[in-house]
């Protein structure tokens, strides 16, 4: 995921055996698990920790993994 957020697709393609639809299902799997931890951090009134995560969220889900139609 660290590669994600720093790169693109095609290194981790190169640096990986795992399928493209794989790694999509695992950004988007990792992404609802931060929003769930976002939820919990809001609810015990952690705002540093909210804002870590959020700006993991953001650093997560963009370009093709935000893509409906995949």
């Amino acid at each position: 995921m660290y590669s994600w957020a720093k790169g693109s697709i095609y290194q981790i393609m190169e640096m990986t055996q795992v399928f493209e639809g794989s790694l999509n299902r695992a950004i988007r799997r990792l992404e609802e698990a931060l929003q769930q931890l976002i939820l919990a951090s809001k609810s015990i009134g952690e705002t540093e920790l909210e804002a870590k995560l959020e700006e993991a969220v953001s650093k997560i889900k963009r370009r093709i993994v935000s893509t409906a139609s995949l």
